[in-house]
């Protein structure tokens, strides 16, 4: 059992960290746990969506209703005072990202194209 809790701990603390360093680059004024949170569920939503879209499931213009509710929340969320996020449509990566260039500068996690990811899986490194 104390394996977990430290791997729990290990999670919650890369997940504080994460949303530390997204504060200090947003200039947001959320808890930094709770702005990760709330980053996974858009994330989560845009994923859902862009792998509906994908498999047909859903047409253009659902798909770019939603990828415009997904920028509004992220603009909502994080403000206008960092580099401008990207919204991924393809499903087999993560939806929310920054350009290489400001990912590099400011020390996010990274995909292997080099984009900044808002908000990666944290739970298992």
């Amino acid at each position: 059992m104390n394996k977990k809790l430290t791997q729990q701990q290990a999670m919650y603390d890369r997940i504080e960290r994460h949303g530390q360093r997204l504060n200090i680059i947003f200039h947001t004024q959320y808890e930094p746990i709770a702005l990760c949170k709330k980053l996974r569920i858009i994330e989560g939503k845009q994923d859902r969506a862009n792998v509906d879209y994908c498999n047909g499931d859903m047409t253009a213009a659902q798909h770019e209703l939603i990828t415009e509710r997904t920028r509004n929340a992220v603009y909502n969320l994080l403000g206008d005072k960092g580099p401008v996020p990207y919204i991924n449509s393809d499903p087999r990566g993560y939806a929310l990202k920054i350009q290489p260039k400001d990912a590099q500068a400011l020390d996010l996690p990274r995909d292997l194209g080099g984009y900044g990811l808002l908000a990666p899986d944290l739970t298992n490194l």
